[in-house]
């Protein structure tokens, strides 16, 4: 596997993670 691959792959789920959290976040400040 290449290494590009590896570092968008991260990326994205490091991006995912993100986002989870913040939708979590707003979750909890909206209860």
């Amino acid at each position: 596997m290449s290494l590009s691959i590896v570092a968008s792959s991260a990326f994205y789920h490091n991006f995912f993670l993100r986002h989870r959290d913040a939708e979590a976040i707003t979750d909890r400040c909206r209860a």
